[in-house]
């Protein structure tokens, strides 16, 4: 697992530690928005994933688009208080309504 954030990478990093989740997460990474998918494209390439196996909690239509366009799956996160029909309108690959839902969506 990555996290992929336009916010201050050290923000995100001291998030993860304060809620001792460093463990779940290989990397933390700073890409601004602008450029994601190039970001996500990186990241493939350093960690040598398959994007076609690949796949991205969006929680902004700009970011699924950037996966989409990387080849990943984009999974649209809709616990983040964005238009769901901005979300749809980017053809995700699957849906969340909440967090929990990511876990029904990955043991299929």
């Amino acid at each position: 697992l990555f996290i992929i954030t336009s916010n201050y990478e050290r923000n995100a990093r001291t998030f993860v530690e304060a809620k001792q989740l460093t463990q779940y997460f290989d990397d933390v990474c700073h890409v601004r928005s602008a450029v994601k998918a190039k970001g996500l494209s990186k990241l493939a390439k350093k960690y040598h994933l398959d994007v076609r196996n690949t796949y991205y909690i969006a929680n902004d239509p700009h970011d699924m688009e950037a996966a989409n366009s990387v080849g990943m799956h984009a999974v649209a996160a809709l616990w983040s208080g964005q238009d769901p029909k901005a979300m749809q309108a980017q053809h995700p690959w699957a849906h969340a309504n909440k967090p929990n839902d990511l876990l029904q969506i990955f043991n299929q």
